[in-house]
């Protein structure tokens, strides 16, 4: 089915971004809290050469080895990163959606005198390319925000007695490499977005 033509879309009051934020917040926190028995040992077959016996035999080594506890290492920063980031995201998806879509309108209007509706309409026939663009540029400013909370995660799953907890990590990370260190897996994560 297609929209219906009398469908209106909600300003983007208090209500509607805290709505957006909550789904967002939710639902990546998570899904990625889920998946962190993967990047746990995604993590060790990175960082550890004790670790080479491909995904599956690494499952087991550390199931053997370290316990099933040692799966959820790292599940803080998880939750807590994919939370703040997926609750920007869904909101500042949806925001770019519209900013883009109101630059596109305004553009035809100015630059080939359409009327405001006949814009309007040219503009709904690229709902999917302004869907994808919002959802990049939502991803890109994401970017800097799960990037310290994955610089953690990665320190406590590769070296789990650096610190006490996530704060102890972050301490300490940014007094001996430097507050810069968190954000050094931001290049990555713009390759991967």
């Amino acid at each position: 089915r297609g929209r219906s033509p009398i469908e209106r879309e909600k300003n983007l009051d208090t209500s509607t971004i805290l709505r957006f934020m909550a789904s967002g917040a939710i639902c990546s926190s998570l899904a990625h809290v889920t998946l962190t028995p993967i990047d746990v040992v995604k993590t060790k077959v990175q960082t550890d050469d004790r670790y080479n016996s491909g995904i599956v035999g690494t499952f087991r080594q550390v199931w053997e080895e370290e316990g099933p506890a040692t799966f959820f290492d790292g599940w803080e920063p998880t939750f807590a990163g994919f939370f703040v980031s997926g609750a920007f995201g869904f909101f500042l998806t949806e925001f770019f959606r519209r900013f883009f879509a109101s630059l596109l309108k305004d553009s035809l209007m100015n630059q080939s005198s359409l009327s405001e509706v006949c814009a309007a309409a040219v503009t709904a026939s690229y709902d999917i390319p302004l869907i994808v663009a919002g959802a990049s540029t939502a991803a890109f400013v994401c970017c800097f925000i799960l990037a310290p909370f994955d610089s953690v995660r990665i320190r406590r799953v590769s070296q789990p007695d650096y610190a006490d907890n996530i704060f102890g990590v972050v301490s300490r990370m940014s007094r001996e490499e430097g507050f810069l260190s968190l954000f050094s897996t931001v290049p990555v994560w713009w390759i991967k977005e």
